[in-house]
């Protein structure tokens, strides 16, 4: 029989993040996934977008930043870091700090009493107090409509890719402008496809190389540095993240799905420049399978369509979360829970209209920002639901259990 008080879904930097708050805290807890796992599966030549100051495991502890770990292992900082630098450091934070961690499936969650019986994929199942949803992306990625009932053989996603080993001579579109999209088109041309980018855009565009030497005070003044990129709105977010909160859902929204949208990084420009075509001004209107082949209808800007006949299209097209998406949340839990769009609706603690279900990371970005979209949010994120969750527990009292149908201490790690 066991119990405990948090249940952790989750293994990527918001899930260890709040884990690690949590056990600062002395709160009982478990957390389940394969850690890091979602960063492991990336493109081998992926590097790192955001800024190496804003790309943390979150930890209570002083002394374990991602620039304390490069210094500590002698790494450069230098741009552009590969991103497996990342995923390397996350892996080291959690085997160092959180060796509890379970990789065990969690395969359903649901309310029971004042709490939550959760089942894992071996059949057993205990109870916890609260449940802290940190998947990430994983469940979320986002295929446009006209697509997503096509085959899976004719679409997939970026994310769905950790290398395009076996697709030289295919004819490939990849949709979207953003890092992903051309990061994938780039892997794709070198794996000796031929890749097309299409872009709603007039092209794509990337950001210019860092500045060489310390910026000047003027230019420190008119675009600070943040954890966002420059600029003074990036500033604000991270610095005061609750105020998007408080906006009304349309603008939060609105400012969520706009701002720091799709835009290369500049490593990435030689690699797609001269080597990739884009089609601009471009939307999937429609998809038919034509023999052993994809016909897509693409409508221009002013109205006009054009058919293409591919062998694949890759979505490049980003993720939106989707609380209907997630498999461990059944039906009856689901129903109980608010949503802005698909997205959870969240409480200033992040709490759910579900008392004691927590969701962190791209789940909670409608109700707190474009800040939350990024690794840099759960700077804010994790101890804000620790906090929470060590208020609401005081004073607790013996936690219910139930009877273990399986095994619990074999998932342990």
């Amino acid at each position: 029989m066991h119990a405990t008080d948090v249940a952790v879904i989750g293994a990527g930097p918001y899930g260890l993040s709040a884990a690690a708050q949590l056990k600062a805290r002395g709160i009982d807890f478990r957390i389940f996934g394969q850690p890091m796992i979602f960063w492991q599966r990336m493109l081998p030549k992926i590097n790192l977008k955001s800024p190496d100051f804003g790309t943390n495991i979150y930890t209570a502890e002083r002394g374990h930043t991602f620039v304390e770990w490069c210094k500590e292992k002698g790494y450069s900082r230098q741009e552009p870091i590969p991103m497996a630098r990342f995923t390397e450091y996350g892996v080291d934070i959690q085997r160092r700090l959180l060796p509890m961690v379970e990789t065990a499936e969690v395969a359903n969650v649901e309310r029971e009493g004042d709490g939550f019986a959760i089942s894992l994929g071996d059949g057993t199942r205990f109870r916890a107090r609260k449940v802290i949803s940190a998947v990430g992306l994983t469940y979320f990625a986002n295929v446009p409509a006209p697509l997503d009932r096509v085959p899976r053989y004719y679409v997939s996603h970026t994310s769905h890719h950790s290398n395009y080993d076996g697709w030289a001579g295919k004819e490939v579109v990849v949709l979207g402008g953003g890092q992903s999209a051309l990061e994938a088109a780039a892997a794709l041309n070198e794996a000796g496809a031929k890749v097309q980018i299409a872009v709603r855009a007039p092209d794509v565009y990337f950001a210019g190389p860092p500045s060489e030497g310390p910026r000047s005070l003027r230019d420190r003044l008119k675009m600070p540095a943040s954890v966002l990129g420059p600029g003074w709105l990036n500033l604000s977010l991270q610095r005061a993240p609750l105020w998007p909160h408080l906006m009304p859902d349309a603008r939060r929204v609105r400012l969520t799905k706009n701002h720091l949208g799709p835009w290369g990084a500049w490593w990435v420009r030689q690699r797609v420049e001269g080597q990739v075509g884009v089609l601009g001004n471009v939307e999937v209107a429609g998809a038919r399978e034509d023999g052993s082949r994809l016909r897509l209808k693409l409508r221009q800007s002013d109205g006009r369509e054009r058919d293409l006949t591919v062998d694949h299209v890759v979505c490049g097209t980003g993720f939106v979360a989707d609380v209907s998406r997630l498999p461990f949340v059944g039906p009856g839990l689901a129903a109980d829970i608010r949503r802005i769009e698909r997205a959870p609706r969240l409480s200033r603690k992040f709490e759910s209209s579900v008392p004691g279900l927590y969701f962190v990371g791209q789940a909670a970005s409608l109700s707190f920002g474009p800040l939350f979209r990024f690794v840099a949010g759960a700077q804010y994120a994790a101890p804000t639901v620790a906090r929470h969750i060590a208020d609401s527990l005081r004073g607790r009292v013996p936690v219910p259990t139930l009877q273990a149908t399986g095994d619990a201490a074999s998932t342990r790690s």
